[in-house]
This record gives structure tokens, C-alpha cells and sequence, in this order.
């Protein structure tokens, strides 16, 4: 009769421990997959703002053609970029005259 009572309990025990695992791995799957979703939206993001950086630089070169280092352009290409949305949001320390 003490064994029944002891097997019961461990076997109680048991299926709670095992119930907690199935709880546990549920969320891990769950962690896992939203990872997964965040990875590709990063992946998304960063592919979205390199578009958007061409686009920017392709939109400067166009109202601006290409300038030597101390010529007036440098400083307006500088300006524009400075107070691009994209540029500022992204905190780049970009400057025309380094490319020179």
C-alpha cells in the first residue's frame, strides 16, 4: 500500500514535470518562429533603407554633378545630405570631401 502511494505520487509528479516541458517547448517554438519573423524583417529593413540611401544619392548626383573637394557643391551635396531623413535617422557621419 505505501509503494501504491509512493508510485502514485512520482507518477503525479511525472506528468506534471512532463506537462511544464510540453508548456516549456511550446514558447521556445514560439520564441524560435518570432525570431524568425524578426530576422526577416531586419533583413527587409536594412535592404529597404539601401534602396532608399541609392535612391537619395542618385536624387544628389542628379541636382548636383560631381564635385572636386573645395568646390561650392561639395558644401550644398554636404548640406543635403546632412538634412536628409535617411541620413539623419540613420546617424551616418557622411561627408562629401572624404571621398575625395
Amino acid at each position: 500500500e505505501r509503494l501504491d502511494a509512493i508510485a502514485k505520487r512520482l507518477s503525479a509528479e511525472a506528468d506534471s514535470t512532463n506537462a511544464e516541458a510540453d508548456k516549456l517547448l511550446a514558447e521556445l517554438t514560439a520564441i524560435r518562429a518570432r525570431a524568425r519573423r524578426l530576422r526577416k524583417q531586419v533583413a527587409q529593413a536594412t535592404s529597404n533603407a539601401d534602396k532608399i540611401m541609392h535612391n537619395e544619392m542618385e536624387h544628389l548626383n542628379a541636382e548636383d554633378p560631381p564635385v572636386n573637394s573645395t568646390g561650392s557643391g561639395a558644401a550644398s551635396v554636404n548640406q543635403a545630405v546632412a538634412a536628409s531623413p535617411v541620413t539623419s535617422s540613420l546617424a551616418l557621419d557622411f561627408n562629401v570631401e572624404d571621398l575625395f
